[in-house]
């Protein structure tokens, strides 16, 4: 027990209003405020160049590796001419299903947002709006609420709704379909 005084230092008395002798290290504040957010603009720079700069980073490493900068040209400018232009949008809204074998006690309401390379497909839209409400609903109807819950259906369920719609289309083609609501009760 003696030899357990013995290791310990001597404290000197508090004195009131005095602050604690300082401990070794960076400040508290440093570690809890100025370090996360350099941490967070480190990040956001790192996704700024990585987003801003990939092009001309593919590009390098390609002629790094070999290829010739006619190739890699020609290349990009064929990515270009296949790649889409965003196009118009419109949309299609509050479409209510009931789904199969609900007798309908359960409903499904569901929008659309639809893209089209011009204005003049969705004006045929609108004017077919009947139409294609329909088809929606009998799309839609046939689908169990097992089907219509499962997220990983939902790509498939709008594909085959899309193919309906652009069937009963003549003055061009919708794009893209995005769901904007999707509401199962």
């Amino acid at each position: 027990m003696a030899a357990q005084e013995a290791l310990q230092t001597p404290q000197a008395p508090a004195l009131e209003g005095a602050e604690p002798a300082p401990r070794g290290g960076a400040p508290r504040w440093l570690w809890l405020g100025v370090l996360p957010a350099v941490i967070i603009l480190e990040l956001a720079a790192t996704a700024y160049l990585v987003m801003n700069d990939f092009d001309k980073v593919h590009r390098a490493i390609s002629r790094l590796r070999g290829i010739t900068g006619g190739a890699v040209e020609q290349a990009d400018a064929r990515s270009k001419s296949t790649e889409a232009r965003p196009g118009v949008f419109g949309t299609l809204e509050n479409i209510t299903i009931n789904p199969a074998g609900t007798n309908g006690r359960r409903y499904l309401l569901v929008s659309f947002g639809l893209e089209a390379p011009e204005a003049a497909v969705l004006e045929e839209v609108r004017e077919k709006d009947i139409i294609i409400r329909d088809q929606v609903i009998r799309i839609l109807s046939q689908k169990t609420v097992e089907e219509l819950a499962d997220v990983s259906q939902r790509e498939a369920i709008k594909q085959e709704v899309l193919e309906a719609l652009n069937q009963t289309l003549q003055k061009g083609k919708i794009r893209q379909l995005y769901f904007t609501q999707y509401v199962l009760q």
